[in-house]
């Protein structure tokens, strides 16, 4: 379905792609359908609609997935760059709705029990919420919200465990976007700095 929806956009036929990714998306799991989110939101941002979220899994009671609706809105920030500088208010609007909405999910996940999930399902979550935490962070930086940046990039290593044996079971995939932080992150610093009268805050 993938290959068949990116075909379809690259094609110029919209209403395919829109269609193989509605279709899919609600039957897969999080990391196997998230490159169909994002083809989703790049199709419906083309045709100029504001509403990128792509289609609720009933199996879930027709929840919404806020990690889809947040990394399609990361693909709308970045649609809405490549227009330039014009585009600095529309991005602004679209960093804060996805801080919005991943907030409240990050919280929900620190109050969660052990053993509601699988072992799967947490390196799925953990890599994706890691990557969101640290796009938005990177857009925050790219937009001069330089402490924003460095509270994403903050929220992102939170999810890192403090005993050393949970750490040595993290995949190195998520271990990529804690770096990625770090970076990210000093960065954000480093756009600090002021050699006049330094921050000491900072």
């Amino acid at each position: 379905a993938e290959a068949l929806a990116l075909s379809s956009e690259v094609s110029g036929d919209l209403n395919a792609a829109e269609n193989y990714c509605i279709a899919t998306i609600p039957k897969g799991r999080s990391m196997q359908v998230k490159r169909l989110v994002e083809i989703l939101a790049r199709v419906r941002y083309s045709r100029g609609s504001k509403d990128y979220a792509p289609p609720v899994d009933a199996k879930a009671g027709g929840k919404p997935n806020v990690l889809f609706n947040v990394s399609a809105l990361c693909v709308a920030i970045t649609k809405a760059a490549e227009k330039g500088e014009a585009s600095l208010a529309e991005r602004t609007g679209l960093l804060d709705q996805a801080i919005k909405e991943l907030t409240p999910f990050k919280d929900a996940r620190l109050e969660e029990e052990p053993g509601d999930t699988t072992r799967e399902d947490d390196e799925e979550r953990l890599e994706f919420e890691s990557e969101l935490w640290v796009r938005i962070a990177n857009e925050s930086l790219s937009q001069g919200l330089l402490r924003q940046a460095q509270q994403c990039c903050g929220f992102a290593v939170s999810q890192l465990p403090s005993q050393p044996e949970l750490r040595k079971r993290i995949p190195t995939n998520v271990w990529r976007w804690f770096s990625v932080a770090e970076c990210v992150w000093g960065r954000a610093i480093a756009g600090m700095v002021n050699e006049e009268g330094q921050d000491r805050t900072l």
